[in-house]
């Protein structure tokens, strides 16, 4: 298949917080810390970097017969207890797979150390496949895990090689109960204060079955997938709404969900195909500078993860800022190196080079021309990714 170019906006606001320099901790796709999250279920593929990672993760494990250093970690934490399946498998060269599991906020650390068990550990021949699954044929067997439980997955393949690892991820859980026609309802009765998420194509308008995590609420807070989430809600607060699904650029949103009546809140999600839009909020910049702020790093890692886990894009990333009057040798510069540190920070986390390219256009095209208020000025200082 051949790259293709998706457009996203990536919305850039002024906050003094860290540089990314200032950061400990390894974001990249062979290092621990760096793992790619798997929201839920579903089909994906990453291309290994050829690479090692900034850190030695696995030096603790000395017994072991490891295939290289060039790794992919992925982790998975059930909103549920479940059963987790995986399979996985490149089209040439041997893979090689490890398997971690306990409290996500603290197994980077107690592996690096070499002070937790490896669960399961495979190796499988060019073109053969790595499976959990219930089967008679070579495999580990499915992973239970309970409620808050995280499992870590490291991928190893030869050194230096970058071949495209296809993986599929499937978890049963037991707290989200899926009907007919993809609805998923977890009321509690018919009469309560209830939360109505629809899941739906911004073009045709037609249903999307989708991967939805909703945080931050009692009772609302787990992981679905469908195209219709029910839910009761019995007290009122922000919730933190991340939708994926396959084709589709992810959608992140903060909404406030009230326990006084019956809500409806529909999220349209916009097809990956040439000519189209996306905008990412929250993605900051200390004042005058092309360094990130620690506001930005959560949708930074986000849009890694979407360009890890769907190998075949490509995007470019345009960069502009806001300023009154004619552009400006100054304005050009900016927008040039915070479209680079976009690009520099998914380089240097795993993303291919050949993949990402930047060009700024300073303050010559803003949305706003006259803009009314601060949300149409930073509607026009925004870095975005065009289809070429």
């Amino acid at each position: 298949m051949k790259p293709y170019f998706i457009v996203l906006v990536i919305v850039l606001t002024h906050f003094s917080s860290f540089s990314q320099s200032d950061d400990a901790t390894s974001g990249h796709l062979s290092d621990c810390e760096g793992a790619i999250e798997l929201v839920n279920s579903g089909s994906y593929s990453t291309k290994f970097t050829g690479e090692i990672g900034k850190k030695t993760d696995l030096v603790g494990y000395s017994d072991a017969m490891f295939l290289s250093e060039n790794a992919i970690w992925l982790s998975f934490t059930a909103k549920s207890a479940g059963q987790f399946y995986f399979e996985a498998k490149i089209p040439k060269g041997e893979l090689q797979l490890i398997v971690f599991k306990g409290n996500k906020k603290s197994l980077c650390e107690t592996i690096e150390k070499g002070s937790v068990s490896r669960i399961g550990q495979m190796q499988v021949r060019e073109g053969g496949t790595i499976r959990i699954a219930k089967t008679e044929n070579e495999s580990l067997p499915p992973l239970s895990l309970e409620q808050g439980e995280t499992v870590f997955l490291v991928l190893l393949a030869q050194e230096k090689s970058t071949e495209i690892v296809s993986y599929n991820v499937v978890f049963t859980g037991t707290s989200v109960p899926q009907v007919e026609k993809q609805i998923v309802d977890t009321r509690v009765d018919n009469y309560s204060p209830m939360v109505h998420i629809a899941v739906r194509d911004a073009i045709t308008k037609q249903p999307i079955v989708a991967s939805v995590v909703v945080e931050g609420v009692k009772d609302v807070t787990a992981a679905y997938y469908g195209t219709d989430i029910l839910a009761t809600v019995t007290r009122s607060g922000k919730a933190s709404i991340k939708c994926d699904a396959k084709g589709y650029f992810f959608i992140d949103k903060i909404e406030s969900l009230t326990n006084k009546d019956k809500q409806e809140i529909t999220i349209y999600m916009d097809p990956i195909s040439k000519g189209k839009s996306f905008q990412l909020d929250e993605i900051e910049f200390r004042a005058g500078t092309d360094l990130f702020t620690d506001g930005a790093l959560p949708k930074l890692i986000r849009l890694r993860d979407f360009m890890a886990m769907n190998a075949e894009i490509a995007i470019e990333i345009h960069g502009h800022v806001y300023a009154v009057g004619p552009n400006t040798p100054s304005s050009q510069r900016m927008s040039d190196e915070r479209a680079k540190s976009v690009m520099r920070y998914l380089i240097e986390n795993g993303i291919q080079k050949d993949r990402l390219s930047t060009k700024g256009f300073g303050n010559s095209k803003p949305i706003y021309p006259k803009p009314k208020n601060e949300q149409e000025i930073q509607a026009n200082r925004r870095v975005e990714v065009m289809v070429k």
